[in-house]
């Protein structure tokens, strides 16, 4: 099988949201280095808040450890740690200034260090490594009901699923729903597959002008 870990990462990762307020300091030494970058989250009051942004990382790191069948209980630290930074009440750079982070709960050493690197740089690596770019066109399954991020990655590097007709065929086997994080139907699923390829030109067409 192939594992996520043993692929290159290339490309700007746009797993959180699309803001840029950051640009990490090796992106502006170089403009041409297109590593992984993930800013910050940027609040309803203009605010960057990296608690928030941090939560969403190790949530999404949880879910695709899940998918690859990685140990239990490390799905279940990173899962705790969202949650714990979900609901801390002051910013987690207050925190760290004062070294007070492995005081928060279900935060040890290893995950300490990750949050310290993620506030200094604006990235983490070991979350960089498991979110691989995907194509264009197969990143944009993660807008049909029901596939979050981690599942379209989980689809396309591991169960090779590389077009519509092909998860068309998956959703239809019922399979799709065995794995954890598919939150709808395969009905709502399918009539969404359904619109992208009807919309789609006919083979050998480009898109009419």
């Amino acid at each position: 099988d192939l594992n996520l870990h043993d692929i290159p990462c290339y490309g700007t990762t746009a797993a959180i949201v699309n803001q840029t307020k950051r640009r990490c300091h090796a992106e502006q030494a170089n403009p041409g280095d297109q590593r992984p970058f993930t800013p910050y989250t940027v609040t309803k009051t203009g605010m960057t808040d990296a608690k928030a942004t941090l939560s969403s990382m190790f949530s999404s790191m949880a879910d695709l450890l899940a998918l690859q069948r990685a140990n239990p209980h490390r799905v279940r630290a990173y899962k705790r740690a969202a949650e714990s930074l979900a609901n801390l009440d002051e910013p987690i750079e207050v925190i760290a200034g004062r070294g007070a982070l492995e005081e928060i709960p279900g935060i040890g050493r290893e995950l300490s260090a990750k949050i310290q690197e993620f506030l200094d740089t604006g990235t983490m690596r070991s979350y960089d490594a498991l979110l691989v770019p995907l194509p264009p066109e197969v990143a944009d399954w993660a807008t049909i009901p029901g596939l979050p991020p981690p599942i379209v990655h989980h689809l396309y590097f591991r169960l090779g699923i590389g077009s519509l007709t092909d998860l068309e065929a998956l959703v239809r086997s019922h399979m799709l729903q065995t794995l954890p994080g598919v939150t709808a139907s395969d009905d709502r699923i399918l009539a969404a597959i359904r619109d992208r390829l009807e919309a789609e030109p006919p083979p050998g067409r480009g898109p009419e002008k």
